[in-house]
């Protein structure tokens, strides 16, 4: 497994008895020398003695599944409380597991920072009518009541924090992440994107995203602004249902003037024609 993609997170693989590969920016905020040998750890050592139980959770982990707790870890600088996202991979018949940090005080910061500025008084007001939320690192960062209210969340802290693909729906979580790993700066241009989305209670809701990239607190982020467009696609889908009923019928509509003698046809349509007439003006005709 490679870690390069995420260099400027701290982030590690431990195989059972060692520390298998790490990114810089894990050295810096864990080793005491960050441009020395790094010190022999395991996944134990590492979360030390007051994670135990959160050790022996990912022991129990099975491969493919992901844990996520919100832990305090022993930095050169003190404690420090970290959320940690830990994942089990078996490579060349050894259990790896992976671990991704994120400083809980960092994000918190973000918010608070947000709250305070002019951006969010702007545009990240707490209304209804415009579903909006500010990712980072693929990560919620920020999210208002119109986009709690369109996913069918109360709390801002259910999605804070979370995984941006957590909201889209199973066969597209891929080609989101995907695009969350672009490298993202301030002077990207305008796009606009549509994903199914996956509500609190599992329905689905399809929106259309007007992306903008803004600096945060000296760093590049993303504002997505949020449009439900579920109307619009059933609308769509409607139009594509009624096109392929047509299209049957047109089937069906040839394949009578193939098998069926057109004078026949032909006899049998005005013989109907001269029956509806008769009744519809009270005629008596007599039709053989």
């Amino acid at each position: 497994m490679t870690l390069l993609s995420l260099e400027s997170v701290p982030a590690a693989v431990f195989s059972t008895r060692k520390l298998v590969e790490f990114t810089h920016a894990f050295a810096g905020r864990f080793f005491p020398d960050p441009s020395g040998k790094p010190p022999a750890l395991t996944v134990n050592t590492f979360l030390g003695d007051f994670n135990a139980a959160f050790a022996k959770e990912i022991r129990q982990l099975k491969p493919g599944a992901n844990l996520e707790r919100d832990v305090r870890l022993a930095t050169p600088k003190g404690e420090q409380t970290f959320r940690v996202s830990a994942s089990v991979a078996i490579h060349k018949d050894e259990r790896h597991v992976t671990l991704i940090l994120q400083d809980v005080h960092s994000y918190v910061s973000s918010i608070r920072t947000l709250e305070e500025s002019e951006l969010r008084a702007r545009v990240l007001v707490e209304t209804r009518a415009a579903a909006i939320a500010l990712v980072r690192q693929g990560r919620f960062v920020y999210v208002n009541k119109g986009f709690l209210e369109l996913f069918g969340y109360m709390l801002r802290e259910d999605l804070v924090g979370k995984d941006v693909v957590s909201v889209v729906a199973g066969r597209e979580k891929k080609n989101i992440a995907e695009r969350l790993e672009r490298p993202v700066t301030t002077d990207l241009p305008f796009e606009r994107f549509e994903y199914t989305g996956v509500r609190k209670d599992g329905t689905k809701v399809y929106v259309q995203v007007l992306e903008e990239a803004i600096d945060l607190d000296g760093d590049p982020a993303l504002l997505w602004y949020h449009v439900d467009i579920s109307h619009l696609r059933t609308a769509q889908q409607d139009v594509v249902r009624d096109r392929k009923q047509n299209e049957i019928l047109d089937h069906i509509l040839e394949a009578l003037h193939r098998t069926v003698d057109r004078g026949e046809l032909v006899a049998g349509s005005l013989h109907a024609a001269l029956r509806w007439f008769s009744y519809e003006s009270g005629c008596l005709l007599s039709v053989n």
